[in-house]
């Protein structure tokens, strides 16, 4: 007898565990349980502001949420109170965590940093986003004392009697922007446009050929003149060594169909 109760209890007590976990499983989510959750979150942050190595200004942006950034964002940049800077600038596949500088150098007007200055810098957001815009503003105070020194030291002919034009970097500071550069010969301007000198360290020097669509390919003895950032673009130490003037001759009979400069 006391065998057969014992039976009765377990079974019991089995059954009455069965029921309270179906009763578990299909108990519906509490509003505790989805605030536990893992909750999407996009903040875009500016963590830092500062110089490179040829005293461009740096703006470095941090993805503070847990999903990706990859969408354009506006960005505004002011120095000394001064806006210099109202663009957008593509995030593209910025991972959580993950943090990106953008250097205002080649690519457009650039932003270069001569003694010490209050540099202020702000992201916009997107609409949809629920995000905390404390962070998306960032003033600071940067210094940097720039030496450039950018100079055309020789005018020459190639093999083939096309033009090529010297530029030696004799300051003390990377020079990595798009400067004017013009040529005339025999006093004509034939080239007026931007060139990309892009990683031009202190000390080195570089030569551009005029090749292309439309070679500058010399016949007989011309006089060429080459200027190098005539729009001062560059604060320079020394600005009377940006421009050169040379006589050079081909002695040999140019090739049908090339650009001739007589």
């Amino acid at each position: 007898m006391k065998k057969l109760s014992m039976v009765i209890i377990l079974a019991m007590v089995l059954t009455a565990g069965s029921a309270l976990a179906g009763q578990q499983q299909n108990k519906p989510i509490s509003p505790r349980d989805l605030s536990q959750a893992k909750v999407l979150k996009n903040d875009i942050a500016i963590t830092n502001i500062s110089v490179d190595n040829g005293c461009f200004l740096k703006v470095t942006f941090e993805n503070k949420g847990n999903v990706e950034i990859n969408t354009t964002l506006p960005v505004k940049i002011w120095v000394n109170g001064l806006m210099l800077k109202d663009q957008p600038i593509l995030f593209d596949h910025l991972a959580a965590g993950a943090s990106r500088s953008h250097i205002y150098c080649a690519y457009a007007k650039p932003i270069i940093i001569n003694g010490i200055k209050t540099v202020k810098a702000w992201v916009g957001s997107v609409r949809t986003w629920r995000e905390s815009l404390l962070n998306n503003t960032l003033t600071k105070s940067v210094s940097c004392k720039p030496n450039f020194d950018i100079a055309v030291t020789d005018i020459g002919l190639d093999e083939n009697c096309i033009l090529w034009v010297k530029f030696e970097n004799r300051g003390g500071t990377r020079i990595h922007t798009k400067l004017h550069v013009k040529v005339w010969i025999n006093r004509k301007l034939v080239k007026d446009k931007e060139m990309l000198f892009d990683d031009f360290s202190a000390g080195t020097w570089r030569t551009h050929h005029y090749t292309g669509a439309t070679p500058l390919r010399i016949l007989k003895a011309v006089t060429v003149k080459a200027s190098v950032d005539t729009t001062n673009m560059l604060p320079e130490t020394n600005e009377f060594n940006n421009t050169l003037s040379k006589n050079v001759e081909c002695p040999i009979k140019p090739a049908a169909g090339l650009h001739r400069h007589r």
